[in-house]
């Protein structure tokens, strides 16, 4: 009796287990969620654009939208900005928890998980330190480029592979490396990345927006790799030319309601609410799943700007991303949001009913006033680390000072006048004899020649130059361009020699080392810093409308570049930069001609 007991006991236990496992399956009429037809409805929000502490309002706004899903980019080079070391806890970095609170939410998660993600983002996730090795060929099945890979991802699965939706966990899709067609044919790279995924553990499907990719290699017998519609509008188009082509049927994993924003543009673009809503009703008519990218603005911070190249020229991207989004950076809802919820209550899988309600926008902000920035420092005497002492000049990447700016230093031994010449500066190069500043060179000028003035009373010169890194490029073959003196610098066609190269790395250590002072010099790079008290903490804005181009550091933290006479005028800084009590702000900005100062803005 009692063996009849145990043994059915033993076959409830295992029909329970067969039961209630998780699934999640891609098919040929769409996805398939615990045996049930499932229609995923998603949405793009990075947890790398949003501060931490952001993260839970962002999901529940998301869920209350009508989303069952969220998309979220895996930038390599947010988790390994040092070759060798690994972040996945500090900051925004600590991807567990934001999967962990994504499932809390009752969202899923897809996870596009690189190594190559085409953005707006430097080097389309791929770490600058990479640029080192010059044996390294991107996109390809270079040895040493799927070394670095195989590393990353399995260290990637160490983190996620037991938070996939069939071990527990949110995680119900990868994507693989994105596809760029301006690296040619990518089969053999993506079926390598494939093979890896598979070989780190993954578990749940894999899909790749590449569709001749995806169906040549399902003809191989492997059919677990599921094709995606990537477009901007017209939807029912589109989804009739992925069908004709052997793409996907019922999957956009990119429908594009914004497109990415660079510098140079005089304005966003605004949401087409009309075209958006046309198109989500067909697809959510045709049982179609899709990804809105994005749904919440959200920010680049620090150095993680991306730029493309376009007609020679070179534009780097804004660090705001999705200005006119359904959520606003401060997680603001707009009128817009509103619409579309409507639009998706109507279609939610059974389970999801009814809607959340709508969340309390009482995202708290900072009161507005006007901050006096009264001392600083010129670039000039930014050069206070340790230097390389090189006979040549190298790049950044060659010295490993891979982010903002790096300068290098030498002698002009005589008095004479003469031109200098500066072969592929990366990005805008500030000259300066003697301390004095004579002026820049940027990449897009064609000119790469300099004036240099008759010096009195000295047989030893010295000559400064002091390079910016605008941002590295997001795609295309330019993405292995080196940044700083990428050649050689001559003098009256001389080429100069015996150099010392410094670091500049605007971080809160080295800023805190300046020597500033109530100096009145402003046509000129300056470092400027002042302390200030907030009335009220909160998320704000800083408005650079005055200013002229430059980077912001507020308590430590890199908010990004800013340019003037571009789209972007205001630099949000999130509640947890922000101390209650005192703030350090430092500018670098590139010249101005009266007294700096900042309005604190408490709205975008």
């Amino acid at each position: 009796m009692k063996i009849f007991r145990f043994t059915l006991g033993l076959f409830f236990t295992l029909v329970a287990t067969v039961t209630f496992a998780q699934s999640f399956e891609a098919k040929v009429d769409g996805f398939y969620k615990d045996g049930k037809w499932y229609r995923v409805i998603s949405g793009s929000l990075d947890y790398s654009k949003i501060a931490k502490d952001g993260w839970k309002d962002r999901l529940d706004k998301a869920k209350a939208l009508g989303l069952n899903t969220i998309t979220t980019n895996v930038f390599w080079n947010h988790h390994e900005t040092v070759e060798g070391f690994f972040d996945f806890t500090t900051e925004n970095r600590d991807l567990v928890q934001f999967l962990k609170l994504a499932k809390e939410t009752g969202l899923s998660v897809i996870l596009k998980a690189g190594p190559y993600i085409n953005s707006t983002w430097e080097m389309g996730g791929l770490p600058a330190w990479l640029l080192q090795e010059d044996k390294v060929e991107f996109k390809t099945d270079n040895l040493v480029f799927m070394a670095y890979i195989t590393r990353y991802i399995n260290t990637l699965f160490s983190q996620i592979k037991d938070l996939q939706y069939a071990n527990g966990g949110p995680i119900i899709m990868f994507e693989l490396s994105d596809y760029d067609s301006s690296f040619g044919d990518e089969t053999e790279f993506l079926t390598s990345i494939y093979y890896m995924y598979k070989d780190a553990g993954a578990v749940v499907p894999i899909f790749s927006n590449n569709n001749k990719f995806v169906a040549a290699f399902n003809k191989t017998g492997d059919t677990n790799l599921v094709g995606a519609n990537t477009f901007s509008k017209k939807a029912r188009k589109n989804f009739k030319l992925a069908t004709n082509n052997e793409g996907s049927r019922y999957f956009a994993s990119d429908f594009q309601v914004l497109p990415p924003t660079y510098l140079s543009q005089n304005k966003y673009t605004k949401l087409n609410i009309k075209q958006s809503k046309r198109d989500l009703r067909w697809m959510l008519r045709h049982k179609k799943s899709f990804n809105i990218n994005p749904i919440s603005a959200s920010s680049k911070f620090g150095t993680s700007a991306g730029a493309i190249i376009k007609e020679e020229k070179f534009y780097p991207a804004t660090i705001v991303d999705g200005h006119n989004a359904l959520i606003k950076e401060d997680g603001t809802l707009t009128k817009e949001y509103k619409e579309i919820r409507r639009i998706l209550s109507r279609y939610q899988n059974s389970e999801e009913l009814p809607l959340r309600p709508m969340p309390n926008e009482d995202n708290q902000k900072g009161k507005g006033h006007t901050i006096y920035l009264k001392k600083n420092a010129t670039l000039a005497e930014a050069l206070v680390l340790a230097p390389l002492v090189s006979l040549e000049t190298k790049t950044m990447e060659e010295c490993g000072f891979n982010y903002n700016l790096i300068g290098y230093k030498t002698t002009l031994a005589n008095k004479k006048r003469g031109t200098l010449t500066i072969d592929q500066p990366r990005d805008i190069a500030y000259i300066y004899l003697n301390g004095e500043y004579l002026g820049s060179m940027h990449r897009n000028k064609k000119h790469n020649r300099f004036k240099i003035p008759k010096v009195h009373g000295s047989n030893e010169n010295e000559l400064v130059i002091i390079i910016e890194n605008l941002g590295r490029v997001s795609s295309g073959k330019e993405m292995s361009e080196k940044k700083g003196i990428t050649n050689e610098v001559r003098f009256n066609g001389v080429k100069l020699l015996d150099w010392e190269i410094y670091p500049i790395p605007m971080n809160a250590d080295f800023l805190e080392t300046l020597p500033y002072a109530p100096n009145l010099i402003y046509m000129e790079p300056v470092i400027h810093t002042a302390t200030f008290e907030l009335k009220q903490l909160g998320d704000i804005y800083l408005d650079v409308l005055k200013w002229t181009s430059g980077i912001i550091v507020v308590n430590g933290h890199n908010l990004g570049r800013y340019q003037n006479h571009s789209v972007q005028n205001k630099i949000y800084c999130p509640k947890e930069f922000l101390n209650d009590g005192e703030n350090v702000i430092y500018i670098l900005d590139m010249g101005m001609e009266h007294l700096p100062s900042i309005f604190i803005k408490t709205k975008d």
